[in-house]
């Protein structure tokens, strides 16, 4: 009973710091927390369960607060928004050079399964291939790149079966 209360305290305290209202008594907030059957999967990591607002927005009152993990809390919370491009810059720095395992690219897969384009995307895409000729149309290779392109072909071969 004492450490939830003091769990209790911690989200108050939280929400205070950020700025956001609180308005849930000890009593509510253990309730949802119980009518959920999340109790003992709570946590600040993914795959555990936090409380969190719609939208994420206004206060943490008992008609805007659901019980979800941390990871579609996290997701929501970037939903409509963009992040600077400084930020941009150090994602991207910070992945660099890297690929993706073996395991996490079989995972990207079965998340992508079964995904279809919406109507809207399709439009867009076909928008942008509109007007575009491929690179070399209209467009001949000059003698000596010809050359070089049957030299390169021939070499291959001879490596390749030689």
């Amino acid at each position: 009973m004492r450490e939830n209360r003091r769990k209790y305290r911690n989200c108050v305290m939280s929400a205070k710091q950020r700025g956001i209202i609180w308005q849930l008594t000890y009593i509510t907030w253990r309730k949802i927390w119980a009518t959920s059957g999340h109790w003992n999967e709570r946590g600040p990591w993914r795959g555990q369960y936090c409380m969190a607002r719609f939208g994420d927005k206004g206060p943490y009152a008992i008609d805007n607060v659901k019980i979800c993990t941390v990871g579609e809390n996290h997701s929501e919370a970037w939903l409509g928004k963009k992040r600077s491009a400084a930020n941009r810059e150090k994602i991207r720095l910070i992945r660099l050079g890297r690929s993706p395992s073996a395991e996490t690219r079989k995972k990207m897969s079965i998340a992508q399964t079964g995904r279809k384009h919406t109507t809207k995307s399709k439009e867009k895409m076909s928008r942008a291939r509109q007007n575009q000729a491929p690179p070399m149309y209209g467009k001949k290779h000059s003698e000596e790149t010809k050359r070089k392109m049957s030299e390169a072909r021939k070499m291959y071969w001879q490596q390749k079966l030689g």
